[in-house]
């Protein structure tokens, strides 16, 4: 026991422990994922062999081979990456070629996953939109990028001048604890208006569910304001220490001084562009499905009533309404859900008129379900009621109602109630091109999410870069001025976000513009900075400002 102790944890070498304890868990855990997937494998086999499909392991909702491979050969390089940290971690090229081989691992069993689940949907989707697959291969780069880039930045770290290594450390520390602390008051205060619903045994068991898939979204929080304030601690630091004045004295220039901090502010751009693309935007629909879920789960136990868990009961939006001019069909949903490509909309009725605007029949239903292939809609728990040239009405009842010629599908019916802003690129572009006939003012918010997605992300470089010359000062009196401008302009950024999304919205702006213009503002603002502080001239101060001239 001790001589394992003594090979997985070494005493003089801190990095290489974390190193390992990583890899160990990401190789159990790709075990755990080829094993399930060569059950998935062997199940669909049996399923195969008794309906006479013989080895067509390519059909529609069976696994294939292929991803049983991927997966089995991810397991085996995330292994390989274990071994090696365990017998080379003391080296940093060992730690290198360890990460490389997991991360490669977590590669070949994240994306075939991906394909197989979505590709399907590239030329004809679940749920009726109109698919572009550009946004798909977008995501899988995306992915790629995410996956790939830690051992490339261990890489770069390493093999980096030793000033800046030394840089680096010095804002990473504060950037890690300002990122937890924030991210704690985060869950406090989410839990003081929350918490209630969670005190269930259902709520209990969705607790970790809930907070996963709002972790994207945590990050683009949080990440802009943990930048600028680790920047400011750490710099402030410096310059009070003179580390940054002998720096400069050394003959090394501003830019040259703050490169790896430029970088680190690039590398955050595009983390958060991986993370906007999609995954942040839908987290918001998916915390309102859970909580929606969870107080219907706390209403039925107060009242005594029994309830079936299910993930259909995760709804996004109530009592939506869809008019059909073209077909004179009205839809109401009760219950549109999160997940409109898994689940059924709940509790519709459909009003269907002749060409006199007389109704003809009516369609209440507990559930509708559209299938994609044969598009034909089915309706459970059915009542029609079948009004004659009088209005008198005939009632019957069908537990299985199905209808083949309707051309509405699920994302003509309900995309429109769902907002802009829970949409990532993919739900956007497919909003745009499907309701592409819609007035421009409908269309804005859609259009202005759309470039605001993209745009985002890159206020943690602008951060960077003007946070980064005003931490930078020769007087202890200089810190606190340079914190306080810093932390002005971040919040006059995030209120003038704020009105020019709505101006954009609302269609007095270009969308791009509305999206666009406060972070091209703060990036101006932080490029003036930079400018006036390599060349060593008097940043503006606020008392000059507003100081009366002789």
């Amino acid at each position: 026991m001790a001589s394992i102790k003594r090979l997985l944890f070494s005493p003089e070498n801190a990095s290489a422990n974390v190193m390992r304890i990583i890899t160990l868990v990401i190789a159990v855990f790709l075990g755990l994922m080829a094993d399930g997937t060569r059950d998935s494998y062997m199940e669909d086999q049996r399923a195969l062999n008794l309906i006479g499909a013989g080895d067509e392991t390519e059909s529609v909702g069976f696994t294939p081979f292929w991803l049983l491979a991927c997966h089995a050969g991810a397991t085996i390089l995330a292994g390989l990456g274990f071994l090696s940290v365990l017998v080379l971690g003391k080296r940093n090229w060992g730690q290198v070629l360890a990460l490389t081989l997991v991360c490669l691992g977590i590669a070949l069993a994240w994306l075939p996953s991906d394909l197989v689940s979505n590709v399907s949907n590239l030329e004809l989707s679940k749920v009726g939109e109109d698919p572009a697959p550009w946004t798909y291969f977008v995501k899988l780069v995306l992915i790629a990028f995410l996956v790939l880039s830690p051992p490339i930045l261990l890489w770069a770290y390493y093999a980096g001048p030793i000033l800046d290594r030394y840089v680096i450390r010095g804002v990473v520390s504060p950037l890690a604890l300002s990122f937890l602390g924030l991210v704690g008051i985060w869950v406090i205060m989410d839990l003081t208006d929350n918490g209630k619903v969670f005190f269930t045994e259902e709520g209990f068991s969705l607790l970790g569910r809930y907070y996963l898939v709002q972790l994207p979204q945590i990050v683009l929080l949080v990440l802009p304001i943990t930048l600028l304030l680790s920047l400011l601690f750490s710099l402030g630091k410096m310059s009070k220490s003179n580390e940054l004045i002998s720096m400069l004295g050394a003959g090394l220039s501003m830019g040259r001084v703050l490169k790896p901090l430029f970088v680190a502010g690039f590398y955050c751009t595009l983390l958060c562009i991986v993370l906007n693309y999609d995954w942040a935007p839908r987290a918001e629909a998916h915390k309102e499905g859970i909580l929606n879920r969870l107080q219907d789960a706390l209403n039925d136990k107060e009242k005594g009533r029994e309830r079936k868990k299910s993930g259909e009961d995760e709804w996004a939006a109530l009592a939506w309404m869809y008019r059909n001019s073209m077909d004179q069909r009205t839809w109401f949903v009760g219950r549109v859900p999160v997940d409109l490509a898994n689940a059924p909309m709940r509790y519709v009725a459909v009003w269907a008129q002749a060409d006199d605007n007389r109704v003809m029949y009516t369609i209440r239903a507990d559930s509708a379900y559209w299938n994609h292939q044969t598009k034909v809609w089915t309706f459970r728990k059915a009542r029609i009621w079948e009004y004659d040239i009088h209005g008198t009405p005939k009632v019957s009842f069908f537990p299985i109602l199905t209808k083949e010629d309707w051309n509405e599908t699920p994302w003509h019916v309900v995309s429109s109630s769902y907002k802009a802003e829970f949409l990532g690129i993919p739900g956007l572009t497919s909003y745009l091109r499907t309701n592409r006939e819609l007035p421009p003012n409908k269309l804005a918010p859609y259009w202005t999410h759309w470039h605001y997605s993209w745009a985002e992300p890159f206020r943690c470089f602008f951060i960077v870069l003007m946070a980064a010359p005003l931490g930078i000062v020769h007087s202890r009196k200089g810190i606190l001025g340079g914190v306080t401008a810093s932390i002005l302009i971040f919040f006059a950024l995030i209120f003038f976000d704020s009105v020019f999304l709505a101006l954009a919205e609302g269609a007095r702006l270009k969308s791009w513009v509305g999206a666009w213009g406060p972070n091209i503002g703060l990036g101006v603002i932080g490029a003036i900075l930079f400018w006036a502080r390599a060349n060593n001239k008097e940043l503006p101060k606020f008392k000059n400002l507003f100081s009366k001239t002789a």
